[in-house]
């Protein structure tokens, strides 16, 4: 029993240490994400973000990063959504967007 008690309090420390820990991201808004992006890489290909072009002008939805082609990843989640309009909540299309080289 006591090794369980240990245990929680090892997580519970390591989730603390990783939350305060000054490498820690957090992006108020998009221009953080964006900023974040251009000076970092995740992985050997660009990274991308998903752009939805709507009734409020174009907004950065999410971001793609870590496969091996991000691009390719990328067009592969938005094109059933410009495919079929239907399937979005608000009118608009999507777009891929290369946030670094």
């Amino acid at each position: 029993m006591r090794n369980i008690t240990m245990k929680k309090k090892a997580i519970l420390l390591g989730v603390v240490a990783i939350l305060t820990s000054p490498n820690y991201l957090y992006a108020a808004d998009e221009s953080d994400v964006k900023a974040f992006f251009a000076k970092n890489k995740v992985g050997r290909s660009p990274d991308y973000g998903v752009i939805k072009n709507g009734m409020a002008g174009p907004e950065l939805l999410m971001t793609v990063h870590g496969y091996a082609d991000d691009k390719s990843a990328c067009e592969g989640l938005i094109k059933q959504y410009n495919d079929d309009p239907s399937l979005s909540q608000m009118p608009g299309t999507y777009q891929c967007v290369p946030l670094n080289k």
